[in-house]
């Protein structure tokens, strides 16, 4: 573009078309920049805060639970009010042996609920161990197995 019509544009009021293409050009940059940057700003701080919360030693991750159907935390972690043994990071006080937890939640289960068709599968999670009664391969309800006792979960 020469001078002259570049004077002409600028006496019409027009901005001139090559210079508006430059500005549309940094505009679009910048919000991309914008955005960018406050994404990885707020990866870094989700990020972040689980770190903390991990090291804390009170984050319990979320866990699907097949025997209600529902997303449930366990306890200890961000979006709960509870605590539990896995929060505390408690030690298990249960017997090494997982075959007596697994017969003592299979009797308790099946005097319970009158279900004989089932089965048990113990699991050392370090701070309890948990008994699972499993139906046709399907959970149908859990135990936690502390200090010589059976409790619901």
């Amino acid at each position: 573009m020469n001078e002259r019509n570049l004077e002409q544009e600028k006496l019409d009021g027009e901005v001139p078309k090559e210079l508006q293409n430059e500005l549309n050009k940094m505009q679009r940059r910048e919000r991309f920049y914008t955005f960018a940057v406050a994404g990885a700003l707020s990866l870094a701080l989700l990020f972040g805060f689980n770190w903390y919360r991990a090291q804390q030693g009170d984050y319990v991750p979320f866990s699907y639970n097949n025997a209600v159907g529902n997303v449930s935390n366990s306890g200890g972690g961000v979006f709960s009010g509870g605590g539990g043994c896995c929060s505390t990071g408690g030690a298990s006080t249960a017997p090494a042996d997982l075959g007596t937890v697994e017969q003592q939640g299979l009797t308790y289960y099946q005097q319970t609920y009158k279900d004989a068709d089932v089965t048990a599968e113990a699991k050392d999670y370090g701070c309890h161990i948990q008994c699972d009664i499993v139906k046709d391969g399907e959970v149908i309800k859990s135990f936690s197995y502390r200090d010589g006792q059976l409790s619901e979960i």
